[in-house]
């Protein structure tokens, strides 16, 4: 009777035990183990919380762009005189013209075949000014703001006067083709990578690449002060008609 009646005073005493008291009791560190876990959820961020700092880093990282030149005419540093060009090799046909209304400049004309040589001329609204240019050697490249008004395929832009050893005879300058949108204002971006100072001087087209040899890449001296720019109508022939909103230097690092 006595082992009887001290049975069910154990198995009364187990129902009142809490259940953490017997886990305690079988083992030591489950107790603690839970109470770090709850510490541990009231002080984690939420997942709105953890995706408003991977934004506000993102913000503090946001590459800057650097104006090279527009045509409002409010800031002298970044107004330059243009004019056109006209293909003057051997009886070319091609003609521009250069005007800056409304803020933009607007180049048109028409690029045609040059006779003697079977194959489209060029013309180009370039810079005529000795002014200095702002420094965007710490830029990933350059980004033109554009309107085209027809899908004229042949635009290139040049800056500078880079001239490679074995290069060509009127080939001046780090070149690169663009594509503007047609119809509406947009922004094309071209990595200073995509430029050379070895290309054809009848076609526009490189010869050697950026890419194959860095020695054809923009230099930082030309970079600091481009000195000259051209926008281009070369090696293709039609109708040309953009016009250029502004030009600037992207993801830029504060110096």
């Amino acid at each position: 009777a006595a082992e009887t009646d001290t049975t069910r005073r154990l198995s009364e005493r187990g129902r009142d035990t809490p259940p953490h008291a017997s886990m305690l009791s079988s083992c030591g560190l489950v107790l603690p183990v839970l109470l770090l876990l709850d510490a541990a959820s009231a002080y984690a961020p939420t997942s709105d919380v953890v995706e408003k700092t991977a934004t506000a880093a993102g913000a503090d990282t946001k590459s800057s762009e650097i104006l090279l030149v527009n045509f409002l005419g409010a800031d002298d540093s970044v107004t330059h005189t243009w004019r056109a060009l006209n293909d003057p090799v051997m009886g070319g046909r091609s003609f521009g013209k250069v005007t800056v209304e409304n803020n933009v400049l607007n180049f048109t004309g028409v690029c045609r075949i040059v006779p003697s040589l079977k194959a489209p001329g060029f013309i180009t609204a370039q810079t005529s000014d000795f002014k200095s240019w702002p420094d965007v050697s710490g830029c990933k490249g350059i980004t033109i703001k554009a309107k085209a008004n027809s899908d004229y395929s042949g635009y290139r832009i040049s800056f500078g006067r880079g001239h490679p050893i074995g290069g060509k005879f009127f080939a001046y300058g780090y070149k690169s083709h663009f594509a503007p949108s047609v119809g509406s204002f947009g922004s094309v971006y071209l990595p200073f990578e995509q430029f050379t100072d070895f290309w054809d001087d009848a076609t526009g087209e490189p010869i050697h690449t950026c890419a194959e040899n860095a020695a054809y890449c923009p230099d930082d001296k030309t970079k600091q002060n481009m000195k000259t720019m051209s926008i281009w109508a070369e090696g293709v022939e039609g109708e040309v008609s953009i016009e250029i909103d502004s030009v600037s230097g992207y993801s830029c690092e504060a110096k």
